[in-house]
């Protein structure tokens, strides 16, 4: 969890209930402390604060990222707060504003990549190499992304260069670059051959692995169950939900975790059986 929250959002049952856990603690540790001074903490008004609370009114999208900066959330834990925001998100459409699942806070440091950009950097490796360089003592030339990957000097070479065009990557000194930014997502939701190839290449990766790799580095496991493919949004929404959690758990850095590796999570839901006849 960011910040000093000691409550996980992804514990929280609601917008409401998260929040209302926020000030109690803050309450136990300060007797004087008040709503007043919570609601302006937030960045919010105490009425609209006290509405919130009481469920009288859905929390808009813009107060969700008022109260991301001022608790210092994650990305993973900004986008979870906005899915317990669509728990009143009913209301909020009848008041004319919608509440985005996968929306962008300015502050995150997150970065999105519209169709056309996404097609420059659509190779499996290059998201690796933005992985990579949350490791210690990488050198970002060619020839240590060639050891790291097994990739050719030219595929190396190249995709440097588009990292950089892009604003992905900056160097920041000999032989030394940092990614930009901490989440890189794709634009839209719709299908391209870009990113059918993406997932493509790192499914035949996963099959690699399967051969190649002893079991306690790596996991294959599935599922299988029956589903009424009315509700298929919904799954996609909760496993989009779990993949940050595991980014907010796992992926960001803390004190006494130290990076040595680059994995790669791909979650592959799909149909067995055959499409049934209207």
């Amino acid at each position: 969890m960011s910040g000093n929250l000691s409550e996980s959002i992804f514990d929280a049952a609601s917008v409401n209930d998260f929040l209302r856990r926020e000030l109690d603690r803050r309450l136990g540790g300060n007797p004087r402390y008040s709503m007043r001074a919570f609601a302006r903490h937030l960045g919010m008004s105490p009425g609209e604060l006290s509405e919130v609370l009481r469920e009288k009114r859905p929390i808009s999208a813009r107060a969700c990222q008022k109260v991301a900066r001022a608790l210092s959330l994650s990305p993973a834990e900004f986008k979870h707060l906005l899915v317990l925001a669509t728990t009143t998100g009913a209301a909020a459409a009848r008041a004319g504003e919608a509440v985005p699942l996968r929306a962008n806070l300015a502050t995150a440091q997150a970065h999105r990549l519209d169709e056309d950009r996404f097609r420059l950097v659509s190779d499996w490796w290059c998201f690796a190499i933005l992985n990579l360089l949350d490791l210690e003592e990488v050198r970002w030339t060619a020839t240590e992304l060639t050891e790291r990957f097994g990739i050719t000097v030219l595929q190396a070479q190249s995709t440097m260069e588009r990292l950089e065009r892009l604003g992905l990557v900056k160097k920041t000194g000999h032989e030394r670059a940092v990614a930009t930014n901490e989440f890189v997502e794709h634009l839209t939701e719709v299908s391209s051959e870009a990113i059918r190839r993406y997932h493509r290449s790192l499914l035949e990766k996963a099959i690699e692995a399967l051969d190649n790799h002893h079991r306690d580095e790596r996991d294959v496991t599935g599922i299988g169950f029956a589903v009424d493919r009315r509700e298929l949004k919904s799954i996609a929404r909760e496993i989009a939900e779990f993949q940050d959690q595991l980014i907010a758990k796992y992926g960001r850095k803390r004190r006494g975790r130290r990076f040595d590796s680059v994995y790669q999570l791909e979650t592959a839901l799909f149909r067995l059986s055959p499409v049934e006849k209207k």
